[in-house]
């Protein structure tokens, strides 16, 4: 059932889909359920359906009680490099800023060491995935064996339909032998910088990696390109 929200979101308890009238772009927060599901977003029709869970913070990712519903923090557009110095926030508040392009999930710290305020951002999504005639998949990046390297990239093929023109994206998600899912989702999204490169039409393009420090094995990520 429906409740009322802080700062104008919805809230209940179960899950919206089917429950809960909206027109595309509304959010629900469930009050409910695990911490994966607490958010959803309205992405297609015009009725209680086409609801998507969005959040995907994890117990491992979350500091103690930071997704309950009065902490939990929504906020459009991106996130600044270094936010005002009176965002009116307590440390270690949640947040979800939510653009047209992407999801962001960070965490508000008043002070990185030396007086700045800052973001700390533990993951990143893309949306449009679920109904935007978007194309996706996964991929491995593989850093080498010790002492491993700054620099990786891999080669995705078999994009039959992709151009030029297409707008293609990677981030860091998922798990390998080498990197558990808590470092994929908490700790590597705010070292790895992932970006796409030589896209050849009919085929495919190239995920290209960087990291100021050195990493050994192999590291997951998510694509897709419109």
């Amino acid at each position: 059932a429906a409740g009322g929200g802080g700062g104008g979101v919805p809230s209940g308890t179960g899950s919206p889909e089917g429950a809960v009238t909206a027109p595309v772009g509304s959010l629900f927060l469930q009050t409910d359920g695990d911490p994966s599901g607490v958010l959803w977003v309205k992405e297609s029709g015009t009725g209680s359906t086409g609801w998507n869970r969005v959040l995907t913070l994890d117990a491992n990712s979350a500091p103690t009680g930071a997704l309950s519903i009065p902490t939990l923090r929504i906020l459009a557009g991106e996130p600044a490099d270094y936010p005002p110095a009176g965002f009116p926030f307590p440390p270690e508040t949640p947040l979800i800023f939510i653009s047209p392009t992407e999801i962001v999930y960070a965490y508000w710290y008043p002070d990185d060491g030396f007086g700045n305020p800052y973001h700390d951002i533990i993951a990143t999504e893309p949306r449009g995935g679920g109904g935007g005639g978007a194309t996706g998949g996964s991929a491995v990046l593989d850093f080498g064996a010790a002492p491993g390297s700054s620099v990786a990239e891999v080669t995705v093929t078999g994009q039959t339909g992709i151009l030029v023109g297409s707008r293609p994206r990677a981030w860091v998600q998922g798990s390998t032998a080498d990197h558990n899912e808590y470092e994929h989702s908490r700790i590597l999204p705010g070292r790895v910088g992932v970006g796409v490169s030589d896209i050849v039409a009919g085929v495919g393009f190239t995920i290209c990696a960087e990291t100021e420090m050195r990493l050994t094995g192999l590291v997951a990520v998510k694509w897709e390109w419109q």
